[in-house]
C-alpha cells in the first residue's frame, strides 16, 4: 500500500484473496475489514524486521551484549530481562526457532480473537 493509488495485480489478488477467504469464512464485511488491517498489519511488521535486520544472526549474541551493557536495572528491567532472554535462547543456538515460535504464537492469538469476533 506504500506505493498509493499504483496498487501491482499481485497486491490487489492478494488483498481480494484474503478478504474473500474471510468473508467466506462468515465474518461480516466491517469485520473481514477489521480482520484483513490486523493479519495485513502483522504479517508485514514481521517481514519488515525481516528485511531491515541489520545483523547476521551469528551476531545476535554481540548485539544483545552490546544493548545490555547500556541498559540498567533501575531504569530498563523489561528490557534488559528480555535482552537476557535472547542471549540465552542464541547461545543455545535457538534464536531462530524462539523467533519463529514468537510470531506463530503472535499469529495464533490474532486468529483466536478474530474467531471469537466472527462468532459474536
Amino acid at each position: 500500500m506504500e506505493s498509493g493509488l499504483n496498487q501491482s495485480p499481485v497486491r490487489l489478488n492478494y488483498g481480494n484473496s484474503v478478504l474473500g477467504l474471510l468473508r467466506d469464512g462468515g465474518f461480516t464485511t466491517p469485520m473481514a475489514y477489521r480482520a484483513f488491517l490486523l493479519i495485513d498489519s502483522y504479517l508485514y511488521g514481521f517481514v519488515m524486521q525481516e528485511v531491515h535486520w541489520p545483523f547476521e544472526e551469528a551476531d545476535i549474541p554481540q548485539v544483545a551484549e552490546a544493548m545490555t551493557t547500556q541498559l540498567s536495572p533501575e531504569d530498563s528491567p523489561h528490557l534488559l530481562e528480555v535482552s537476557r532472554h535472547v542471549m540465552t535462547a542464541n547461545a543455545e543456538g535457538n534464536f531462530r526457532g524462539v523467533y519463529d515460535a514468537e510470531f506463530s504464537a503472535g499469529l495464533e492469538l490474532i486468529l483466536d480473537s478474530l474467531a471469537r469476533l466472527r462468532d459474536t
